[in-house]
């Protein structure tokens, strides 16, 4: 009587889709390539390889960047950590790991009443924001104000509480008319947007402020905003 060979393991991800699979030199049944979930199908048993490519593909939590080197030191592309000391997550890419983009950080809509500001630059608007050495951020700034009692050239500037992030961010609106100057009164419209790596991890403040060539220049309530979002990195 001849014995059977056992039926080979299967391997399935979540809809039921047979996964490639190589066996090892031991009889070890793992994934070809660490793509699509992993499951396991009932009655199976659960072998180390199936799971350290199972871990491959989770997001692991590590307690510092040195911390996920020396227990991670080869991971595999794609694969996803959480940096607990600045809860922040990570993609490996490329050979590199690269911050994961968390979106929206701080905003603020202001100023809560009317400022006035002449000829030296002036502050309208501040806004403090927790940024982490290392990674990206986008900083927004716009602001609707009108010049006021003569004719001059409105001008804006966003600045950060570390000048290593944003030396000289400059936000001109557009400007025009006789000899360059606004019009009494005419309306004013800036945008200005700012990407930087932060240079320290440390809660900044960003300021807006504004001035005008000549006469005053208003920034109505609720007329400028600012915001702070982290584009990873």
């Amino acid at each position: 009587m001849t014995d059977l060979a056992p039926a080979p393991a299967v391997l399935r991800n979540a809809l039921g889709q047979i996964v490639p699979t190589v066996t090892d030199a031991d009889g070890i049944v793992r994934a070809a390539a660490p793509n699509g979930r992993l499951v396991v199908a009932p009655g199976q048993t659960i072998a180390s390889a199936w799971g350290n490519t199972t871990y491959d593909q989770t997001m692991q939590t590590f307690a510092s960047a040195a911390d996920r080197t020396n227990q991670w030191p080869a991971p595999t592309e794609g694969a996803q950590s959480w940096l607990v000391d600045s809860h922040t997550p990570w993609v490996f890419r490329g050979g590199v790991w690269r911050g994961i983009p968390m979106g929206w950080i701080a905003s603020i809509v202001g100023p809560a009443s009317m400022v006035s500001v002449g000829t030296t630059l002036a502050p309208v608007l501040s806004l403090s924001a927790p940024l982490i050495a290392g990674r990206r951020y986008r900083a927004f700034c716009q602001v609707a104000s009108s010049q006021q009692t003569a004719n001059g050239q409105p001008m804006s500037q966003l600045n950060s509480g570390n000048p290593a992030n944003i030396p000289a961010g400059i936000v001109r609106p557009y400007w025009s008319g006789v000899s360059g100057n606004w019009l009494q009164t005419a309306a004013i419209v800036g945008v200005g947007v700012w990407v930087f790596v932060a240079a320290a991890t440390a809660t900044e403040t960003f300021t807006f402020s504004a001035m005008t060539s000549a006469g005053t220049n208003q920034t109505g309530a609720n007329s400028a905003q600012i915001a702070v979002e982290d584009i990873g990195s």
